[in-house]
């Protein structure tokens, strides 16, 4: 049908729950955008009769980009975040997060990531776009550890 979701089906196991939702809601999102904007949205391709929003140039679309925006408000709201930051404490002096158990700051973003449904790289790239990580992540130590500078 025109508007069915095809989702792969190994995001139905229990452990891939922030995935499978996040992936929901980016398709959802190709479906509202599509519907609120039928002549503007995209350069959709028809591959053997779905829709399917290609990579230009090795970089993603701005129709994917939309998709990807419009999922995060969707699943992570500002104030939702603001909300769960403060909950848990959140404290990330200089915008630096350690990727490891060491860092209580670590294990207090996997809880909010857990409590609102969502992967764990779903709400680091949110922390990110919100400015409470600064930069983009650098891998300081080969095993665990990712900063991320400015």
């Amino acid at each position: 049908m025109p508007k069915d979701v095809v989702i792969d089906s190994a995001l139905a196991a229990d452990g891939c729950t922030g995935c499978r939702n996040f992936t929901i809601a980016h398709e959802a999102a190709h479906q509202i955008l599509a519907d609120l904007f039928p002549n503007d949205y995209g350069k959709a391709v028809k591959c053997r009769g779905h829709i399917v929003y290609r990579e230009r140039n090795g970089k993603a679309s701005w129709e994917e980009w939309q998709a990807d925006t419009l999922a995060a408000e969707l699943l992570m709201p500002t104030f939702l975040i603001n909300a769960e930051i403060e909950r848990v404490a959140l404290t990330l002096p200089n915008g630096i997060l350690y990727k490891s158990v060491s860092d209580p700051n670590y294990e207090k973003i996997l809880e909010m990531a857990r409590r609102i449904g969502v992967s764990w790289s779903a709400i680091r790239i949110r922390l990110q776009q919100m400015q409470v990580i600064k930069g983009k992540p650098i891998h300081c130590h080969p095993l665990d550890i990712i900063r991320f500078g400015e």
